[in-house]
């Protein structure tokens, strides 16, 4: 056995030492959470006997529960923060098992669009994803954005306030489709993203303009690959051997939603 296969060997075995670490992240991950809920409406309580020491100028109450709230907002601080380091790993560690799996095969498909959301539904179970969080998917979107403004594809995903209390974000996809990939169509696709994302309040999830094979300019590909855009904007080419070029390689979410 040659030495690149023994480090692949002990490689495959560490990643699958961490599926069990993985388990365990989310279950302390589900825990952090109810104990957040507890620790706001502790918050809540002590809060309301703060304001009535004050109301009735008891000097000690006042310093307990300044003291006690003073804790309480440090704990749910530091949870908070413990929450998104555990997201951070289990984000990084989801992109690897992703990447162990992925295959860039263009499904069969009546038009471009349908064939992306083909490989998205069998990649990250997408469309299964957004329904099970009460999303919102529309083909071709006409999205008021204080103006019409269109997309082959639109999904979303609102969250209510316990939701941001705990890290959540609303979510949203767009999908259109080019014949010709030029920087002019590109920027004015990663404009009307950005107009939308921030008319409706919504965190871009990943924004995908899907073109037929074709070479892009060296001027094109350092815009995409250096993020100028500033969103997750990536181009997909349908390429003649039958395989997708994702322009960048962006990893899915820690919740495996593109």
């Amino acid at each position: 056995m040659g030495p690149d296969r023994i480090g692949e060997d002990m490689l495959s075995t560490l990643f699958a030492s961490l599926d069990d670490l993985l388990s365990r992240a989310s279950k302390i991950n589900r825990r952090i959470v109810y104990t957040v809920y507890l620790l706001i409406i502790w918050a809540v309580v002590e809060m309301f006997l703060w304001a009535t020491s004050i109301a009735t100028l008891e000097l000690d109450d006042i310093v307990l529960y300044t003291i006690l709230l003073f804790i309480t907002f440090l704990v749910l601080i530091s949870l908070l923060e413990i929450r998104e380091s555990l997201a951070v790993v289990v984000s990084r560690y989801s992109s690897y098992k992703y990447m162990e799996n992925l295959s860039i095969d263009i499904p069969t498909g009546k038009d471009p669009v349908e064939r992306l959301i083909l490989y998205f539904n069998k990649t990250l179970n997408f469309e299964n994803e957004i329904r099970r969080r009460k999303g919102k998917i529309i083909r071709n979107a006409q999205l008021d954005c204080g103006k019409k403004i269109s997309f082959d594809y639109y999904a979303e995903i609102r969250v209510g306030s316990i939701g941001y209390l705990i890290g959540h974000r609303n979510y949203s996809f767009y999908v259109r489709k080019t014949e010709k990939l030029s920087m002019e169509n590109v920027k004015k696709f990663a404009e009307d993203v950005k107009n939308c994302s921030t008319r409706k309040k919504l965190y871009v999830g990943r924004a995908v303009l899907i073109a037929p094979a074709q070479e892009i300019s060296d001027e094109l590909y350092t815009y995409l690959v250096e993020n100028r855009a500033d969103i997750p904007l990536q181009v997909a080419i349908e390429m003649e051997d039958g395989t997708y070029d994702f322009i960048p390689f962006i990893a899915p979410r820690h919740d495996m939603l593109p």
